[in-house]
């Protein structure tokens, strides 16, 4: 027999969840004014670097033992400080004009005003940054010279964040990995207030599509493209990219238009549990597109980079006149190199604002481009980058190069 303490529970608890519902689909808006991009056509196979981009700029990393970096997993500019999310999940700040370190923002540690693990980042409204921290269920707000500002538990579980970011009503947007939580937050995405204290809404449902018990799937790597008041997503089996703009309201901005098309969620779920390799192989085998695995965008471009690039590409939107640009993936990084140079793609990009898109070359792209440049005629406008590849250390911090309208 059931208690009437648990049907009290039972009762507060749907209440919550269909309040929680109701909040979402009342700010969620079908915007029939969303733009196709038409990838089945595309404009080009190429890109002309020289004529998107007015300036290149670049800089090698300062390398020393208290900044060693892995693989980059993100970057953001505040003013003239680039800031950076190791593969380590430490966060670190260099001087953007001359590559010089500056510091490490927080520490890695289990004092207060640490954190176990850099999650993932963003900038806020006031320039400032958040570090959420899924282990501790923390986040640390920073100034961008790296001073502590407030150290905050959250009030809602964040052990399944992946990525995060600031939206221009002050609100903070989180995407979290497939996987089933024992808090019953079965959402891809969470919004919160601006200190991580109460959810503000929850959307997108994982289910009909089950992940292996013990796996946690991370849909796509870069979530989101903060472009002025505008935050611009892309869902899990979702063929739209999503706006979250400065009143809260979530419209589908984009509709991606391709060969392939990507799988819903309930043709998924015909892989009964799945892991990532598993719904690569699904995709490929029935013909679909996965989901794009990142977004990146400006006041004029977006671009899309699918789950495997050097099989499946580069898709470059223009938003003024709705140009397409569908880049061949290349399976050798000579190849890959190769088209950098000549001003045909961008690869490895990292980061990107209102004005600029960032890219990175470590240890082994450093190695290709002093051998590739010996032999590659190179466009005029990346000699900055000829120059600094010819002195950097392959065993150094990765190169940026920052393409600016």
């Amino acid at each position: 027999m059931i208690s009437k303490q648990f049907r009290i529970r039972l009762l507060v608890g749907l209440i919550a969840v269909l309040a929680a519902i109701s909040s979402c689909s009342d700010r969620v808006v079908n915007n029939s004014s969303s733009v196709d991009i038409d990838f089945k056509t595309p404009s080009s196979n190429k890109y002309d670097v020289e004529r998107t981009f007015s300036k290149i700029a670049c800089i090698q990393l300062e390398t020393n033992d208290s900044c060693l970096i892995g693989k980059i997993k993100k970057v953001a500019c505040i003013g003239d400080t680039v800031v950076i999310l190791t593969d380590n999940r430490k966060v670190y700040s260099f001087s953007k004009t001359s590559g010089n370190f500056i510091g490490e923002i927080g520490h890695q540690g289990e004092g207060p005003e640490e954190y176990i693990e850099a999650t993932n980042f963003a900038v806020t409204n006031d320039r400032h940054m958040v570090i959420i921290d899924r282990i501790r269920n923390q986040a640390n707000f920073y100034t961008a010279a790296g001073r502590l500002i407030k150290s905050l538990r959250a009030n809602f579980n964040l052990i399944g964040v992946n990525d995060v970011e600031c939206c221009p009503d002050g609100n903070i947007i989180f995407a979290n990995l497939l996987g089933t939580y024992s808090d019953g937050n079965n959402y891809c995405f969470e919004v919160s207030d601006g200190i991580c204290q109460e959810v503000v809404k929850r959307f997108d449902l994982i289910s009909p599509v089950s992940v292996k018990a013990g796996r946690y799937v991370a849909f796509a790597n870069r979530h989101f493209a903060k472009v002025g008041d505008t935050v611009l997503f892309s869902k899990f089996a979702n063929d739209t990219i999503f706006s979250y703009g400065k009143n809260g309201d979530i419209e589908g901005k984009y509709v991606i238009k391709m060969d392939k098309p990507i799988p819903t969620k309930k043709e998924i779920s015909q892989l009964g549990a799945f892991d990532l390799s598993d719904y690569y192989s699904f995709c490929q085998k029935k013909g679909y597109a996965p989901s794009f695995n990142k977004i990146f965008a400006s006041d004029s471009l977006i671009c899309l980079v699918p789950l495997v690039p050097e099989h499946d590409g580069y898709y470059w939107y223009e938003r003024k006149t709705g140009s397409t640009h569908k880049i061949d993936g290349r399976l050798y990084v000579e190849d890959e190199i190769d088209d950098v140079l000549k001003g045909k793609s961008i690869v490895n990009i990292v980061g990107s604002d209102s004005k600029e898109f960032i890219s990175a070359f470590g240890g082994l792209d450093i190695k290709v481009l002093k051998k590739e440049m010996k032999r590659v005629k190179t466009i005029n406008s990346l000699k900055s980058l000829k120059k600094i590849a010819y002195k950097a250390d392959i065993e150094g911090n990765p190169i940026l190069v920052f393409y600016e309208h």
